[in-house]
């Protein structure tokens, strides 16, 4: 018999596809997309983790901690993806539930009634531990896998350029490094950088007047 897993996210990112995707190979997933916040979303919760054998989440957050309060009163085991802004604590970037504050009790509230962590590389397995107080041996880091699209390209002479890839918004200058990045490149003048991503607010116009003519 084929296990069940309810799969709840907030996001519908390309890894969390992909995990759904490895998932439904071995189990029977039911899938919740999280979109409102508790309470409205509770019965979609109440009825996944009864119907079901495991609890899978994606980052400790509100959702998730109903999801997984729910997991704990009806012994059910569970499983929680950590990293990013669940377990980082970076003032000067206003980033991180480990900041303090209400996010801070929800996201280690649930990352505790969790039955195992699953952070996605050895930093936010390091964040975890140092910010939130977790220990090791609640968490088994798994590297985010992605499919191998260029294992076919032809051997060939390629032009020197720079690429990054995030959204362009003032909180990111910092947090993803965008202005280190644009300064950086007038460094390397024969070099081209290039910044891709969804501009947000006007954070692009202060890049473009520090940009250097080598940056796109």
């Amino acid at each position: 018999m084929r296990p069940s897993i309810f799969f709840i996210h907030t996001g519908n990112e390309t890894f969390v596809r992909q995990d759904r995707e490895i998932l439904c190979r071995f189990a029977a997933v039911q899938d919740y997309y999280a979109t409102h916040k508790f309470p409205f979303g509770f019965i979609h919760y109440l009825r996944g983790v009864k119907d079901n054998n495991l609890v899978f989440c994606w980052f400790a957050s509100w959702n998730s901690f109903w999801v997984l309060l729910l997991a704990k009163i009806f012994g059910k085991p569970s499983l929680l993806v950590i990293g990013g802004y669940d377990v980082a604590s970076l003032p000067g970037a206003n980033y991180g539930h480990q900041r303090g504050g209400l996010q801070r009790w929800v996201s280690r509230a649930a990352m505790g009634l969790s039955t195992i962590l699953v952070p996605f590389s050895h930093f936010s397995q390091m964040e975890a531990k140092v910010n939130a107080s977790i220990p090791d041996s609640k968490m088994a880091m798994i590297y985010i896998g992605v499919p191998d699209f260029f294992s076919c390209l032809p051997i060939s002479v390629r032009e020197s350029m720079v690429l990054t890839v995030g959204n362009v918004e003032w909180p990111n200058l910092k947090r993803k490094g965008l202005e280190f990045f644009v300064r950086s490149a007038a460094y390397l003048p024969d070099v081209q950088f290039v910044l891709v991503g969804k501009w947000l607010d006007d954070s692009v116009d202060f890049l473009r007047s520090i940009a250097s003519t080598n940056v796109v």
